[in-house]
């Protein structure tokens, strides 16, 4: 039987949220005589020893009867964004000046960072004026950047340009104009690069078909 000393608060109900790139959430109730005046956790990796610690402030609630509500949130960005095992502590302290330090036993293993996932890749609204390009792009660490070079077959990268996509939640949109790339028809090449904030990248790559400035477009051709 594990009897608290008096004076000290007590740690109990101790719960570790299950890890994800973006990180993990502690929650604990504090119990104390006297009002708890604040509650550090501690954090650190198992990588390179201690060289990341962070003493981190929780959030506390109070429930009232002696009773309080902690939790915090560990961010990696926090810790070089590394993955890989953590380690938290939990120290509680009261106005009577006691402290109580609980160590968190069981493994907590933040995930490795995966590079962003380019999906839903579409051209739409092909015409001599140019085109759109539209994807989905998500990340589970988020995505810093969007990038979009283009250029035509015509003459090589001559007109090559390095448009950044326009954002609206996951989705990511670029309107080509060919006024940008000498007024030309024919093949069009863009292709999409998706960055994180760690540095890693996707790619996909896209062949667009633009009809030439003032030539007839025969399409929808059909033998009875």
């Amino acid at each position: 039987i594990s009897v608290p000393e008096q004076g000290k608060p007590e740690i109990k109900d101790v719960k570790v949220s299950k890890p994800t790139r973006s990180g993990y959430t502690v929650t604990c109730t504090v119990a104390s005589s006297t009002a708890i005046t604040k509650v550090l956790m501690p954090t650190w990796t198992e990588k390179n020893g201690q060289d990341d610690l962070v003493w981190h402030n929780a959030k506390v609630e109070s429930q009232g009867n002696g009773k309080y509500k902690v939790s915090y949130t560990v961010d990696p960005k926090d810790h070089k964004n590394e993955s890989g095992k953590y380690v938290t502590h939990i120290y509680a302290y009261n106005k009577a000046g006691k402290e109580t330090c609980y160590q968190i036993t069981e493994d907590i293993e933040v995930p490795e960072n995966q590079a962003p996932v380019i999906e839903s890749a579409e051209v739409t609204d092909v015409t001599e004026e140019g085109y759109t390009v539209t994807c989905k792009i998500t990340d589970d660490g988020g995505v810093s950047k969007v990038m979009m070079p283009t250029w035509t077959d015509k003459n090589g990268q001559d007109d090559l340009k390095w448009y950044t996509a326009s954002k609206n939640g996951d989705t990511y949109t670029l309107k080509v104009k060919t006024s940008n790339h000498n007024n030309e028809g024919g093949t069009y090449y863009t292709h999409i690069y998706a960055y994180d904030a760690e540095g890693k990248q996707a790619k996909k790559e896209l062949t667009i078909s633009v009809p030439e400035q003032g030539k007839p477009e025969i399409k929808d051709v059909k033998v009875s």
